[in-house]
């Protein structure tokens, strides 16, 4: 929604690698619920060769398109919001201006926190997962066992009351 700029480029030199970050430039006046995440997975399905790049200009044509078209959008998880602008003529402040960002600051920070949080644990999990070793076991145990190998395996009465 509204006139705007767009643009994308990998964010190093391997692009192949499905791990690769990806920077998408967008500057709107205003965005639509979730319009990001669906013009994201569109030029991802064009730039994979899964839809024809003229499927963006069909998109954008209001006679073609009149409704949200039915593609999956980009998951959220990976999305990034950078920074967000406002030209300073366009602001107006109420009396209660202060007090909501105030609370919008907090907000942020808390979720910050959480977020911080969250990756040092999972990063304190991957550390552990990469540093575990894993029990082998011993030869002669991965052909079956044999006489006096195994559980339950010979002698009698060892450690018993009788």
């Amino acid at each position: 929604a509204g006139e705007g700029r767009a643009g994308a480029a990998a964010a190093d030199d391997d692009d192949e690698c499905p791990l690769a970050p990806w920077v998408f430039v967008i500057d709107g006046s205003a965005f639509l619920w979730h319009q990001v995440r669906c013009m994201v997975a569109t030029l991802f399905l064009v730039g994979s060769g899964r839809e024809a790049p003229s499927l963006v200009d069909s998109l954008l044509d209001l006679q073609q398109c009149p409704a949200r078209p039915c593609y999956d959008m980009a998951p959220d998880a990976p999305l990034l919001l950078h920074s967000i602008g406002y030209p300073e003529a366009r602001l107006r402040w109420t009396p209660h201006a202060d007090e909501s960002l105030s609370a919008v600051a907090a907000l942020w920070r808390r979720e910050a926190e959480a977020a911080t949080l969250r990756s040092a644990m999972l990063l304190t999990m991957r550390s552990s997962l990469l540093s575990a070793r894993v029990a082998r076991p011993a030869p002669s145990d991965r052909a079956g066992g044999g006489a006096g190998g195994g559980e339950g395996g010979g002698g009698s009465g060892s450690g018993g009351s009788g």
